[in-house]
């Protein structure tokens, strides 16, 4: 069990809904954890967290949708400007920094439940399914101020679920919903059960190669793999082939994606659906599969990298710009199944999103099968304030000014993240002063 510093103290409980999952464009599902310098002793207790009583079982239905900021959520401590991210799980926002994370009620931007550890936070991340959060972080409890620990907690109370010990050459971290993954630098790992500790190394398939980083799809892994000719096949007897290997979150095998080329850079949906892959060689391209069942559902994709990314309810977003006039349309594409043994059909579009001002692709995307949102660091001269685009798809884009809407905040230099979180669309990115600033974005009143 994880130390707590003096009597857990619950916070307010809140309403949840089901989790509005989110990507973000053109990022591969890989973290690397650049390992720092042992930082200053921060001005806090040596250790502090809180809990939250469970949330009440009724869940919320309807997408969130306004261009209103609700609440502004302000970091504790100084110094914390241009530190954090924002992520989304099932029942708020999840607020990442070196100091600590904390989750927040979407509604109103209430604080629910915090973990600060004794060590600088190196990571943390949600799980697929956004109910459970994990915390990598530099453990100083220990004599050389070196050992790194995992904390998995329960998404809405923060209520601890297992702690680890990690080992030093471990540089990565990925999560399914019951396993985290410590990559080393090689692209070697092992799988680790969140609560029992139990550990499974990855073991190559049948004499093929590991050729990339695992990615998670879901609850299934994901390994490029580059395996020697089949000697019983005449006409790849000479041939290597390429497969993404699928295995559960035991480590077990799933099955395999057969793909035309070297495997270059895979993109999963958060629930696993679908999954956009790149590969190289002599006729290099993008194709889409899914993770649980066989099959390619889509080929011949957008080459330029973000130009694809998968969306949950195995959905495809494209971005296309127009040439002449810089508009930028965002479409959810939807595979179409074709005969078996027959050419893969193009897919079809199922809604669009066009926003009224020409401008740049926005650097932090996130998407779901009803909501777009983004942000946009500057217009088409280079010098206009930063804009949250929101859309529900197959209606009129919104453009939010984040200078006038988050009046008295100012853009903390940092790249603006964005979360779809139940009940709001959560920004960060800003500040007052040296203090890290959160917005959340909806519809009612500014708590």
């Amino acid at each position: 069990m994880l130390a707590v510093a003096g009597r857990p103290e619950p916070l307010r409980p809140a309403s949840g809904r089901p989790r509005i999952q989110a990507v973000s464009a053109g990022l591969a599902p890989v973290v690397a954890l650049a390992v720092l310098a042992v930082p200053p002793v921060l001005d806090r207790d040596p250790s502090v967290h809180t809990l939250a009583e469970p949330l009440a079982s009724a869940k919320a239905a309807a997408s969130v949708h306004g261009d209103e900021v609700t609440w502004v959520w302000e970091h504790p401590e100084a110094g914390s400007a241009g530190e954090i991210s924002v992520a989304a799980t099932d029942t708020g926002a999840l607020i990442h920094g070196p100091r600590g994370v904390w989750a927040l009620d979407s509604r109103d931007g209430s604080e629910r439940w915090r973990f600060q550890p004794v060590g600088e936070v190196l990571w943390s991340e949600p799980t697929p399914d956004g109910e459970r959060v994990a915390v990598l972080y530099r453990d100083e409890t220990g004599a050389d101020h070196e050992q790194r620990s995992v904390a998995v907690l329960a998404a809405d109370t923060g209520r601890p679920v297992g702690y680890h010990r990690i080992r030093d050459e471990a540089d990565r971290l990925l999560l399914t919903d019951r396993a985290f993954l410590q990559v080393e630098e090689s692209g070697r790992f092992t799988l680790r059960d969140h609560e029992s500790g139990e550990a499974t190394l990855y073991r190559r398939d049948r004499g093929c190669a590991q050729t990339g980083a695992p990615v998670i799809a879901d609850a299934r892994i994901l390994v490029p793999e580059e395996c020697p000719p089949d000697e019983d096949d005449a006409e790849s007897a000479e041939e290597e082939s390429h497969q993404l290997r699928v295995l559960t979150e035991a480590g077990g095998t799933y099955g395999r994606r057969e793909i035309p080329g070297p495997v270059e850079q895979v993109l999963s949906a958060p629930d696993g659906w679908a999954v956009v892959v790149h590969y190289g060689g002599d006729d290099p391209g993008v194709l889409a599969v899914r993770s649980r069942n066989r099959g390619v559902t889509a080929e011949n994709l957008p080459t330029e990298p973000g130009r694809v990314v998968p969306v949950d309810g195995e959905l495809l977003m494209h971005t296309e710009t127009d040439e002449d006039t810089d508009q930028v349309e965002y479409r959810l594409e939807r595979p179409v199944v074709g005969e078996p043994g027959g050419d893969i059909p193009d897919t079809e579009t199922v809604d669009s999103l066009v926003f009224a001002t020409p401008a740049p692709v926005p650097e932090s995307v996130a998407v779901s099968p009803e909501l777009f949102a983004g942000v946009r660091a500057e217009g088409p001269d280079g010098n206009e304030p930063a804009v949250l685009l929101v859309g529900s798809w197959g209606a009129d884009g919104i453009e939010v000014p984040l200078d006038s809407a988050a009046e008295g905040l100012a853009p903390d230099g940092s790249t603006f993240g964005v979360a779809l979180a139940p009940h709001a669309i959560v920004v960060s990115g800003f500040s007052v002063g040296d203090r890290a600033q959160v917005i959340g974005v909806g519809s009612g009143a500014v708590s």
